[in-house]
């Protein structure tokens, strides 16, 4: 069961990293008098070195850029906050659909009710999501993205976002292939230990990217990540039940001998 949540964890790491990755589609060319490499469009050549940039393309003074090349720090926080909410968004759609294996599956009552929670509170995290950032309505981590009305520029569209839709719905087939052969309390035991670890890696998810949110996904962000806590100290409080369920030996009855005569 450990190992099953440090795959998790890693996987889960994969997948956060993916979506915080801006496409870079800038070329190198050289140039034909010196034949030296001649800087790309991101303002940096071929030996790493910053080349003659606009004045907006430049570092800022902190020594950070964005990835669309401003130097406002508020830009580069709106320009990264759908990435932020449409892979928020599959997080917690995967949460929900693992949930809705455990209610069918599980055998504890705790861990059935532990799963109804997950599904009734990370669905409501989905609309706060979508609320705050209008283009990700719509996204569906199983199936083809539905477009709203009004909303041409869906999130589906994005290569980087197209990428983190891919590699979670991977992180989910692969989580209930090792699901589906469990049953009773060693199932209880798999999903809440996947359950620990999926609440570590949506806090470092959350806690990473709040910087870079534009002020409403900031505010959907905080309550996302007292949820998370909250959810993370209930799984493993019911781990530690499962875990001494396992542990107490078994009681057998002892019965008196019958008296002699």
């Amino acid at each position: 069961m450990f190992s099953f949540v440090m795959i998790r964890k890693s996987a889960l790491a994969a997948a956060s990293v993916s979506c915080l990755a801006v496409s870079a589609n800038a070329q190198t060319t050289i140039d034909s008098t010196t034949g030296k490499p001649e800087v790309n469009q991101s303002g940096i050549n071929d030996a790493g070195a910053p080349g003659n940039r606009p004045a907006a393309q430049q570092a800022t003074p902190g020594g950070r850029r964005s990835a669309l090349g401003t130097s406002n720090a508020a830009s580069t926080a709106g320009d990264l906050s759908q990435q932020i909410a449409a892979c928020l968004v599959l997080g917690n759609q995967e949460e929900v659909a693992l949930a809705e294996i455990a209610q069918k599956q599980a055998e504890h009552p705790e861990v059935k009710k532990f799963a109804a929670h997950m599904i009734e509170q990370h669905q409501q995290a989905v609309t706060k999501l979508e609320q705050a950032v209008p283009q990700v309505a719509g996204l569906t981590l199983a199936g083809t993205d539905a477009q709203t009305p009004g909303n041409e520029q869906n999130a589906e569209q994005a290569p980087e976002i197209a990428l983190a839709k891919a590699i979670k719905q991977q992180c989910l087939q692969l989580t209930q292939k090792e699901m589906s052969g469990k049953q009773g309390a060693e199932f209880d035991k798999c999903y809440i230990g996947q359950q620990i670890g999926a609440h570590v890696g949506m806090l470092a998810q959350l806690r990473g990217s709040k910087d870079f949110a534009n002020p409403q996904l900031q505010a959907v962000i905080a309550e996302g990540e007292q949820m998370a806590t909250k959810h993370l100290e209930e799984a493993k409080k019911i781990m530690a039940e499962l875990e001494g369920a396992k542990s107490q030996p078994a009681r057998t009855t002892q019965r008196t001998a019958p008296a002699t005569r």
